[in-house]
């Protein structure tokens, strides 16, 4: 007689997870997992030839029965031709009950851990991803896991299971699955896997107190463990080593590469005003040079030498080449070319490629690996002559003294730079792929999915408090609860146009506008193109699974990169995100080490860390009454939270609303107090009508009417003081930028402090109000061309100056409206008949 051990057990249903799991479980392990169903062993049910109602299908609300596996059955097994993979190994998860039976409305409803009776232990018995340690490099196509051979599991999708568990604990995003897809559908434990998996295994050592260890084998789970221990006390550490070292490319490119590239593109861009300065100096000097005419060309000089200064900008970059010497970079003998090609730089494919900052890294590199120390040495020798030959003439002097400071800040160093510098340079950056493969060595080792990081993803999705005490996360003392998706979002809109409709519902108080609907129909639709949430999709791992919805996640990341001069944290590099060692020792983990914060939802409402004892003194401890890490929002009281913009597209409609008062509101009561809508009051305007007021303000021309102001973010109006009337219904009380600023009102400033601070407010302050007028021209009829697209007016406007410092070409060919463009015109045109 065959033990219960050696039968295995599957389901009539077709959809039942015992049924499409492969390999099926044994009857002894099915009997442990559902220890208060009455299972009756193989001998009883032969005895008795009982009918065993399916445990899995009891909890689903289905009618299966189970099928025990003998010898004879083993002949001529029952159809398994639907296999795919089961949410999770252990198929008693918590949280697989939860996502048969509960669904979550637009709305902010609560919604209970799933329960299945009192001290229910949850044993392990099965290893998550069959027990494979998943790690970079892993395929679905290949079927390759862990070390195995590839191939050797038929039916199994683990590295797609993975994405799809990370996907509802939110740390696999919108933008990891739009990088993932350009595997061509392949589902590819790549970069963005790298990163999520290095975030949280970060986020539930440090916040939620999980032990980590580097002896990978204290992480692996026994088969009697599997068999003894559960979810519920289940403690083994992690394989994870928080001090990870930094990222010796960083290094590089903060202290060589990018002070010198920016110091060569400054003076590529000035080269043209010095030299004709210094020409037009060597004509007044030339022999028998009239006195008066000496005198012009003497003024026309230093003219040229002040237009080049304005090409250098007043900060200079800090550039030591001494500091070669004690760099521990590898060095190689190697064209650019050759760097850009080595399988350690190889280059991801991108959704945008805009905003990777290997390119900008790349246009750098090629300025340094091409610097010349001769010419400037010429210019530098030149304009110190200058000052020597004017030394008789201090008024002369003192005149071209600025320019010529100026410019020999930048080339100085440059122009002593020796041969040998220069040649050792070229030769870090050939050797940069080799400094960089023990770093990335150390990141896919730490991105390792061992056996315990994977049961404390089941535990996590499963409702069951995982970590210690030790854990930044102080309000739930010991073990805690982590925060996963709903499992199904209903109600959503069904097309783009009714989420339009329901920003546009959004703005109103008593069926009156309080908001402006252009403003928050443009932010939408840029922000998340209006949806708030989106379909599991390529993920899922059932068939009715994948038209089930979850929140839009915008992870942004902790990066070092430039893109056009700034910080790009649109995806994760290995490359250009921090490393998880980065020391923060005023406030450790605030602003994470790998995750800086994350948008989520239609208006993509953004926000860090926000923890008693991690946030910085006088930050608030709360938002929307939770507790956040990276983002996240901390469950407490045993319930998961339900914040507006995570729970579907009506209550993020909402929330985004009230985070684009909280920007139109004074940061505080000392303040002047907002500027509402002025175009209200001029003869013939609407209230809100912010598309015609806005074209009034020469928007496109190069001189427009409206212009940033010095020092914060916010703008004035520069229109002389005559037109004030026309423009705004009043005279001008103070004509100063203060008393001009934010005319025609503050909702403009609001749009500003979206982007933060300096260029990037500015530059979004004009974005905002160009597309808003284009876009209201379109839904009138009265232009052909209709609004640029956000990201194409960012590409024109980003567009990065050649190696002379030239302006990049701008593409002139109108690219086709996409969807949400169409809906934010169609959405202007139904707002103006509101109005």
């Amino acid at each position: 007689m065959a033990t219960d051990a050696e039968i295995l057990v599957t389901c009539t249903h077709a959809e039942c997870a015992l049924k499409v799991r492969s390999p099926l479980l044994d009857l002894a392990t099915v009997i442990l997992l559902y220890p208060h169903d009455g299972i009756p062993g193989y001998e009883a049910a032969r005895a008795d030839k009982r009918v065993v109602q399916c445990p899995a299908c009891t909890r689903a609300g289905r009618d299966g029965m189970l099928i025990y596996v003998d010898d004879h059955l083993r002949q001529a097994p029952p159809d398994m031709r639907t296999a795919v993979p089961v949410v999770f190994d252990a198929v008693v998860s918590v949280w697989k009950r939860a996502l048969e039976r509960l669904t979550v409305g637009g709305q902010a409803a609560e919604y209970q851990p799933a329960k299945t009776g009192p001290a229910v232990a949850h044993r392990l018995n099965v290893r998550p991803y069959d027990g494979h340690l998943l790690r970079p490099g892993n395929s679905d196509l290949t079927r390759q896991y862990g070390d195995a051979e590839p191939g050797v599991v038929a039916r199994s999708m683990h590295v797609r299971q993975l994405k799809r568990d990370l996907l509802y604990l939110a740390y696999y995003g919108n933008r990891e699955r739009n990088v993932g897809a350009e595997y061509g559908g392949v589902h590819v434990f790549e970069a963005t896997l790298v990163g999520a998996i290095l975030a949280l295994k970060f986020d539930i050592s440090f916040f939620y107190g999980v032990p980590t260890t580097t002896d990978l084998s204290q992480t692996m789970v026994s088969d009697a463990e599997l068999r003894e221990t559960t979810l519920e006390t289940f403690a083994k550490p992690i394989y994870f080593d928080p001090k990870l070292p930094d990222n010796p490319i960083r290094a590089i490119a903060e202290a060589l590469v990018y002070p010198l590239a920016e110091r060569l593109r400054a003076l590529a861009a000035a080269h043209a005003a010095y030299d004709r300065g210094l020409a037009l100096l060597g004509q007044a000097g030339a022999e028998g040079q009239a006195a008066k005419k000496a005198a012009q060309l003497r003024a026309q000089a230093l003219t040229a030498l002040r237009q080049g200064m304005r090409q250098l900008p007043q900060e200079v970059p800090a550039l030591d080449l001494a500091a070669l010497q004690t760099s521990k970079a590898e060095r190689k003998a190697r064209s650019l070319a050759e760097v850009i090609a080595h399988p350690q730089f190889k280059d991801v494919p991108r959704e945008k490629p805009d905003h990777d900052p290997w390119v900008d890294f790349v246009r750098d590199l090629e300025l340094v690996i091409s610097c010349d120390a001769a010419p400037e040495a010429r210019r530098v020798a030149a304009l110190a002559q200058v000052l020597t030959d004017l030394a008789g003439d201090d008024k002369l002097r003192k005149q071209f003294q600025a320019p010529i400071d100026r410019y020999q800040q930048y080339a100085a160093v440059i122009a002593a730079a020796t041969p040998e510098q220069l040649a050792d340079l070229r030769r870090i950056v050939g050797g940069l792929p080799e400094t960089f493969t023990p770093y990335r060595e150390a990141l896919h080792r730490n991105a390792i999915v061992d056996h315990a990081t994977a049961f404390y993803i089941l535990a996590m999705l499963s409702e069951v408090p995982i970590g210690s005490a030790r854990g930044k996360v102080t309000k739930q003392p010991g073990r805690k609860l982590v925060y996963h998706f709903p499992p199904n979002i209903e109600g959503e809109p069904k097309d783009l146009d009714a989420y339009a409709d329901l920003v546009i519902e959004a703005c109103k108080d008593g069926g009156v506008f309080v908001v402006p609907p252009f403003i928050m129909l443009e932010r939408q639709k840029n922000e998340s193109g209006y949806r708030a949430t989106d379909a599991v999709g390529d993920l899922a791992t059932s068939k009715d699974e994948k038209a089930r919805r979850v929140p839009i996640n915008g992870i942004d990341w902790s990066n070092w990169g430039r893109k056009g001069g700034s910080v790009t944290k649109y995806a994760y590099s290995e490359l250009f995100t921090n490393s998880v060692g980065r020391v923060q020792a005023e406030h450790p983990g605030y602003l994470g080490p790998l995750v800086h914060s994350r948008g989520v939802g239609g208006g993509q409402v953004t926000l860090p860390t926000i923890l008693a004892g991690v946030s910085p003194a006088g930050r608030g401890k709360q938002v929307d009454g939770y507790e956040w890490v990276a983002g996240i929002p901390v469950p407490s009281d045993g319930k998961m939270p339900t914040p507006g913009n995570w729970m579907g597209a009506e209550s993020s409609c909402a929330r985004a609303r009230d985070l684009l008062v909280s920007k139109f509101t004074p940061n505080q009561a000392s303040d002047a107090p907002a500027r509402n809508c002025t175009y209200g009051k001029v003869p013939g305007g609407k209230r809100y009508e912010c598309a015609r007021c806005l074209e009034r303000f020469q928007l496109s021309s190069e001189q427009p009417l409206l212009a940033a102001n010095a020092g914060d973010a916010s703008y004035h109006c520069t229109a002389p003081a005559s037109r004030w009337p026309e423009l705004f219904g009043a005279p001008l009380a103070v004509d100063s930028e203060l008393g001009r600023s934010e005319y025609p009102c503050s909702w403009l400033r609001a749009v500003m402090r979206y982007a933060g601070g300096g260029e990037r407010a500015d530059a979004r302050l004009f974005k905002t109000a160009r597309e808003i007028v284009a876009v209201g021209k379109a839904a009138a009829g009265t232009t052909s061309g209709g609004a640029p697209e956000a990201g194409e007016a960012e590409a024109e406007a980003e567009a990065p100056p050649d190696a002379k410092g030239k302006p990049g070409k701008k593409s002139k060919k109108p690219k086709k409206k996409s969807a949400p463009l169409l809906a934010m015109e169609a959405a202007f045109a139904r707002v103006r008949k509101q109005l």
